[in-house]
Formats: structure tokens, sequence, C-alpha cells
């Protein structure tokens, strides 16, 4: 991906993928597809350092996994993984694609792991970026106390803290909080504070032992899949030890390290990030019928 070429814009939209139920997205590009998902906390623009990259060459949608509105949030939105799995596979259809690359960062990258093991002809092959499993023990302290009363009743005011706290919570996500965008902290904060995000997220904290038991089953049905696991060896929210438990589940895997990046690999090391990728779709992209692009979809 050379600099010389064009990035296109992003243009939002949004699907219903169940009754009640709109997603929206951010696309842009042509050719083969390659669909981004943000992790628990952000939004599909989060990815402003990699979709118009990636975008020269494939048709990029970047979902925006928080939002199941109609007219106004739907705080009640099955916080259950597999049901995400099912909202992701009415996308696609909707969109048009039959089959695409998943790329998934920490809870996308779960939800990522579940789709391909349920939907795998809709699959072309699997970027996981520090996804959560069950072997991700040091997750649990952080789970139990948002899972608490306290912890509901804090979270549901962490969007009233100063936002100097706010950014504090967030600059531990990165390997250097020198190398934070601010454009990404916005993103991130303002996410947060859209009505009903703080709701959702706390509900799949709830089912978290749930969920990650479903992502560890999913990962039983993958050993012949092509996956990428992309890390930063300085990530704290999902640390780098635990690609070695994932390689041995899933034997055909490739591993790659960015040295000095956090758990947003991809927002702190855009550039390294966005080489492994388009190495990665490159070698893995097979030659089919294109579906057709939004504009040719009803």
């Amino acid at each position: 991906m050379t600099s010389a070429l064009p990035e296109p814009a992003a243009e939002p939209g949004q699907r219903e993928v169940s009754p009640g139920c709109t997603m929206r997205y951010l696309e842009a590009g042509s050719g083969y597809p390659v669909v981004l998902l943000h992790g628990l906390l952000g939004a599909a623009d989060v990815w402003h350092r990699n979709l118009s990259i990636l975008a020269r060459e494939y048709r990029v949608i970047a979902v925006d996994q928080l939002t199941c509105e109609r007219h106004g949030w739907v705080n009640e939105q099955n916080a259950d993984i597999a049901t995400s799995a099912e909202r992701l596979l009415q996308l696609f259809n909707s969109l048009g694609i039959e089959r695409g690359h998943l790329i998934g960062h920490s809870y996308g990258g779960s939800v990522a792991v579940v789709f391909a093991a349920k939907y795998p002809e809709r699959v072309a092959s699997l970027i996981l970026l520090a996804p959560p499993t069950t072997a991700a023990t040091s997750l649990l302290p952080v789970v139990e106390f948002w899972s608490t009363a306290l912890g509901r009743w804090f979270g549901h005011r962490v969007t009233d803290l100063p936002r100097r706290l706010q950014e504090l919570a967030l600059l531990r996500m990165y390997g250097d909080p020198d190398h934070a965008d601010e454009k990404t902290l916005d993103l991130y904060l303002r996410a947060l504070r859209r009505p009903g995000a703080v709701t959702h997220i706390l509900s799949i904290i709830q089912l978290w032992h749930h969920n990650m038991n479903v992502v560890d089953d999913a990962l039983a049905a993958l050993p012949e899949h092509r996956v990428l696991l992309l890390w930063g060896d300085r990530d704290r929210t999902a640390p780098v030890h635990l690609s070695e438990k994932l390689l041995r589940r899933l034997p055909k895997a490739e591993l790659q390290v960015i040295t000095g990046a956090g758990h947003l690999v991809f927002d702190e090391a855009p550039h390294e990030a966005n080489l492994l990728f388009a190495d990665w779709l490159r070698r893995n992209t097979v030659p089919h019928r294109v579906a057709a692009h939004k504009s040719d979809v009803a």
C-alpha cells in the first residue's frame, strides 16, 4: 500500500439486522470485503487510522457494534455474544457480503471467533488483535468489580468524571501514553457518552463468563482456519503471553507482535499494523465473484 494511492472517504450507513435493531457502519473502497469489529469500548470510527488505508484495495466496512437503535437507543439489546454474531450475519446479508475477512480487536475479536465458528463459509480469514478468552484471567478482577452493584453504580457515573480521569483510564491501553492519538481518545469518550452505551457494556460484562465459554467452544471449531494473531508486547489489558495459549488452540495460526505497543495496537502503531494487515490480506484473498457494492444492493 503506497502513499501515492488516494484514500477513499468513509461513508456512514445503517441497516436493520433484527426487528427494531438498526446497526450503523462506515464503508469505503471496493473489492474483496474486509469487516472491522471494534472492542468492548469505542465505535466504528476508532479505525480511522486503518479504514481508509485498507480501502485503497478492499471494500472495508467498520461495524459499530454498540448501536442497535431505532429512534434512540435500545438499552435492553441482547448482550449474548452468539446474538452479536447473528446480528453480524444479518448485516453481511443486508450488505451483500457473501464472504469476507474479519479483523476484530479485543472483544470484537472474540465476536469474530464466534462468527467464524457459526458461519465458516462466510469467513475468508481472521485477524485477531488481542482477543480475550477464558485464559484471560488477568481481566477477572475487573470483570468481577463491574459486575457488582457498586461497579454498576459507578459505571453509570463514569461519563460524569472529569475528562482527565477518563483519559487516564484510556491511556493505560497504550504501551506508551505519548503515542496516544487525541482524535482516538475523543472518539472513545464520545462513544462512551452515547445514551445506552454504558448499559450495554455492563450487560456484556454481566455475561462475561458465559460469553468467554462460548468463545472457547468456538475456538475448538477453528483449528484449520486461517488466523493472524496481532499483539502489542506492552498490552496490559490482554498480556501478550495469552497469544501462546491461543497458538496452542490454533496450531496453524500466525503470530505477529509489535514492539512497544499496548492494547490499542492498531491505533498506537498504525503503520506497522496496516502493513501486516495488507500482507495478510493479499496472501489470503482467494479470487472469487466479489459481492455487489452497497449501491447495488436493495
